[in-house]
Parts: C-alpha cells; structure tokens; sequence
C-alpha cells in the first residue's frame, strides 16, 4: 500500500500549451477553475513547460516551472 500524500490532491500541474485558448489576459487559479482546467479543490498549480506559447500572458499567483518561466518572458508575459 505504501505511503500517500495527503495534501497530493489538492495539488496539480497544467501544461504552457494548455493556456493558448484562455481569453483572460490574467491567468490566475480562479480562471484555470472556471474554464475547467483543473479541480475545484485544487490549492496549489505549477505550470510546466510543455506545448508552445503562442501568447503574451500574466500569470498571476501560480507555481511556474524555469523553462516555463523563460517561455512565457519571452512571449512578452509576465509572472507576479
């Protein structure tokens, strides 16, 4: 059985590629449950580098991952 995390669930990851169809300008925790792309219980996302920016976007409040970090700097966002 092993060992399990008890706080696991209310943590999860979304992929960069992910936020190219937000509308939102600020992209926050409330908007990523709004739009579905994670759970309602979730506390706590990371993004990670994985698809393509394709734009300019403020993440706001979020784990952001390095190579994730430099994507979106290059695209012309901003992290706060």
């Amino acid at each position: 059985f092993g060992f399990t995390s008890r706080s696991a669930k209310f943590k999860t990851h979304i992929k960069l590629g992910d936020l190219n169809h937000l509308t939102e300008d600020v992209i926050d925790i409330e908007v990523l449950k709004t739009h579905k792309l994670i759970s309602k219980i979730t506390k706590e996302v990371k993004v990670v580098n994985s698809g393509e920016l394709k734009k300019a976007i403020k993440l706001k409040g979020l784990k952001i991952s390095k190579t994730a970090s430099e994507e979106v700097k290059k695209s012309g966002g901003e992290i706060s």
